[in-house]
Formats: structure tokens, sequence, C-alpha cells
């Protein structure tokens, strides 16, 4: 009896362990769409677009953003990232250089692509913006097709002169979320609830 009463406790254990850090999409802004601006992240010009950790953590691990290489310059390798308190700036919570993938995966137009980068930063819930900047070839971020995501963007220039309130830009944030406090407590009590039940029964 006390076996299966270990056995089922171990098992409500790995339950709470998997609900509390399941992988997630953690934010999406929708794909970008090649019938509406393009904005450089080459070099010195860099594109910083806000999101949201809408969980009471936000461990990410990777990046998808539309980009689209308009068949000049030399082909993009890599690309630098960083997220920040403010636009380009501010405080810097995770940064980095990620290399592009040889082989996109494209829609079948062949224009718009999508990019993985390795993303690893854990986040608290809140406000922080993306910043994209640094390819080693052309490269251009497309605005999201979805025209409800905002204008919390903005361009810089190769001369840093920056363009405000651009429209949101094409991308998706994936990871593993922990959920809020109370949620947790809340799920909590339940399963000891459950596990008490459980005890009583197998002793009687």
């Amino acid at each position: 009896m006390k076996f299966r009463f270990a056995s089922s406790l171990i098992l409500l254990v790995m339950l709470v362990s998997g609900i509390a850090a399941h992988a997630d999409v953690l934010y999406n802004n929708g794909i970008g769409s090649q019938f509406l601006p393009m904005w450089d992240i080459s070099a010195n010009a860099g594109v910083s677009n806000q999101f949201t950790c809408s969980f009471a953590v936000c461990n990410t691990q990777t990046l998808e953003f539309s980009g689209t290489y308009p068949y000049y310059g030399d082909f993009p390798t890599k690309v630098d990232w960083s997220i920040t308190s403010n636009p380009f700036g501010g405080t810097t919570y995770a940064s980095g250089t990620s290399q592009l993938p040889l082989f996109y995966v494209c829609d079948p137009d062949g224009i718009i692509c999508l990019f993985d980068v390795n993303f690893v930063a854990s986040l608290a819930g809140g406000n922080y913006y993306l910043n994209l900047s640094g390819a080693d070839g052309t490269l251009e971020w497309d605005t999201t097709s979805n025209p409800v995501n905002g204008n919390n963007a903005y361009a810089m220039d190769q001369n840093g002169v920056i363009t405000s309130n651009i429209q949101g830009e094409g991308f998706k944030i994936m990871g593993a979320s922990a959920p809020e406090p109370g949620s947790i407590l809340l799920f909590s009590s339940g399963i000891l609830g459950v596990a008490g039940m459980l005890r009583r029964r197998f002793l009687s």
C-alpha cells in the first residue's frame, strides 16, 4: 500500500513539473509580408520591436523572424540580437550573435523566409524590445502582415537616424514559460487535496 501511495505522489510531482515548464509560443507577432515595407538589419542598420512576456518567467530558446534577401550584395550568414528595456538601448537583458542557417524555410513565392537563431534568455513578465542588426550580408526584416500588432517598432539606418513608430515586424519567440505564482498555488493546493484523498484511500 505504501509503495502504491509513494508511486502516486511521484506521478503527481512529475505532472506538476511538466506543467510548470512546458514548451510554449512565448510571443507571436505574425509572419512578414513582402507587400509591406522591409527594414534593413545589415551592418550598422537595425530594427527594434517591442514584445511582451505574458508569463511569470519566459525562458526563450529560439527566434523565427521573417526576413528577405533582396538578391544583391553578400548573402547573410549571421545576425546580432539583443533584448533591451528601450528601443536600441536602456538595460540589456541578453544579447548575442547567431549564425543563420544555410537553407531557409520559405513560403511558396520564395521571397519571405523564416530564420532560426539561438535566442537564450530568462525574462520576467513584462515588456521588452527585440533588436536585430549586424547581418554580415544584405538582409531586411519584413513588416508583419498582421496590422493589429501595433506600431511599437523602430528602424535605424546606417547613419544612426531612427524612424519611429513603424509597423510591427514579423517574428515569433519560442521557449518554456513558468505560470504566474497564483496559478501555481491554486494548482498545488488541488494536487495536495488529491494526494490526501489517495492517502486515505490506500491506508483504509
